[in-house]
């Protein structure tokens, strides 16, 4: 019997805690730590560009670089590579992969700066991601695990319920 038990859990074995480390490691292969917060990736441009609102894009803007500021509504959840910013103007589709950048945790209500190339798809335009510069969090925030952080000791249950 080629396939026996013995020898698939052995190989889960090996697999499971390797699968585990690249999942802890995230899209950048480098550590993700719940106390830190990355606050850009890519790398700045030289020169200043304009500011432009997330909904005023035209085919004129198609092939232009630019930045753009609002709040991360949405984030891909497999592998970071893509996230979809909001103005009051309008919506935005943010492309992080063809700058090799990818999101290593949830950023979803985050204000953030991105500056990148304007790209048409069809009808919607979007922006390739060069640099994206994210807001200092002062509020708190949904760990990894999915959970907001415990309230302050002053406003625990008592353990004697």
């Amino acid at each position: 019997m080629a396939g026996s038990p013995k020898k698939a859990m052995w190989v889960v074995g090996l697999l499971l805690p390797g699968a585990g480390v690249f999942g802890l490691m995230g899209c950048n292969s480098e550590p993700v730590s719940s106390g830190q917060r990355t606050s850009t990736l890519g790398e700045p441009l030289d020169e200043p560009l304009p500011q432009q609102t997330v909904g005023s894009h035209t085919d004129d803007s198609v092939g232009t670089t630019l930045a753009v500021e609002g709040e991360i509504v949405q984030q891909c959840p497999a592998a970071g590579c893509w996230f979809r910013v909001k103005d009051k103007t309008g919506e935005l589709f943010v492309d992080l992969k063809p700058a090799g950048l990818r999101l290593t945790e949830s950023r979803v209500g985050q204000r953030v700066q991105v500056t990148g190339r304007v790209e048409k798809t069809g009808k919607r335009y979007q922006l390739q991601a060069r640099f994206v510069e994210f807001e200092p969090v002062s509020r708190p925030v949904a760990s990894e695990a999915g959970h907001a952080e415990a309230p302050p000791p002053s406003r625990r249950a008592s353990s004697s319920d």
